[in-house]
């Protein structure tokens, strides 16, 4: 269990592949390691990425057909070059995280 600091404030740290039960190799971690920090219902989660590429409005479709029992995806939209990119569910990748054994790891 990992604790952060973003902007003087302590959160809990996870990788994406961990919150979804993936494999893959844990990322190097550096002091200029990007999170992006999800918060839903008073909680708050920092998710490590490898980039941050930008922001931009865009129009979330509904997922459809075998990918409607995705979990963690709410959506998909269309880049403006034309690629296909999920969106994955902030609120569900919140409420996955185990906050339990995160204050248990804090008082041992």
């Amino acid at each position: 269990m990992e604790i952060g600091r973003i902007r003087n404030h302590h959160l809990p740290i996870a990788e994406i592949f961990q919150l979804l039960d993936m494999k893959s190799e844990k990322m190097e971690r550096t002091e200029r390691t990007l999170a992006v920090v999800l918060e839903h219902e008073k909680k708050s989660l920092g998710i490590l990425v490898d980039e941050i590429i930008g922001n931009q409005s865009i129009v979330i479709k509904p997922l459809t057909g075998l990918l409607e029992a995705a979990k963690g995806i709410s959506g998909l939209t269309i880049l403006g070059n034309g690629e296909v990119s999920l969106i994955l569910d902030a609120s569900y990748l919140v409420n996955l995280f185990d906050y339990n054994s995160m204050s248990n790891s804090i008082r041992n």
